[in-house]
């Protein structure tokens, strides 16, 4: 059974675990934790029959709001569960009175990729050797009113 919850201090073993698993540009322990501590709007946890398969983190800026981190464990790709997160995201936001929304994405990433076309994202720009020679960030925006 699918639970989307707040994500706590309690997560982040297990969400630095699946960055890990999922490769790309994976965020460390401590950087979920700085950016849960200090930078966060909204985050949530994905379970999956009480397992944490997935996390989200966002921050706001006055009336727009940058997807920080969605990371599904590839295990659990597939299954539409990013989906569940975005669509919950993009729900908080609107909740929040947010117009726009953006972030940024390694080019190589395509699960990622494929879920932000899916869910009505448009591609707005590109940083060239933003994560290292040769990976690209794309960045992409959405507007939600």
């Amino acid at each position: 059974m699918i639970h989307v919850r707040q994500l706590t201090r309690d997560d982040l073993d297990a969400a630095a675990a699946i960055e890990a698993a999922a490769g790309h540009t994976a965020w460390t322990r401590t950087q979920l934790l700085e950016c849960l501590d200090h930078r966060l709007q909204g985050g949530w946890a994905l379970e999956d029959a009480g397992v944490l398969q997935g996390h989200l983190m966002w921050q706001r800026v006055a009336d727009e709001a940058e997807l920080l981190i969605i990371t599904i464990h590839p295990g659990a790709q597939g299954r539409g569960l990013g989906r569940v997160l975005m669509e919950r995201f993009l729900q908080d936001c609107r909740d929040h009175g947010v117009a726009q929304v953006f972030l940024e994405v390694e080019a190589s990433n395509a699960p990622a990729l494929a879920l932000y076309r899916r869910t009505g994202w448009e591609q707005v720009g590109r940083r060239r050797d933003y994560y290292g020679p040769g990976k690209d960030a794309l960045l992409w925006a959405r507007r939600l009113d």
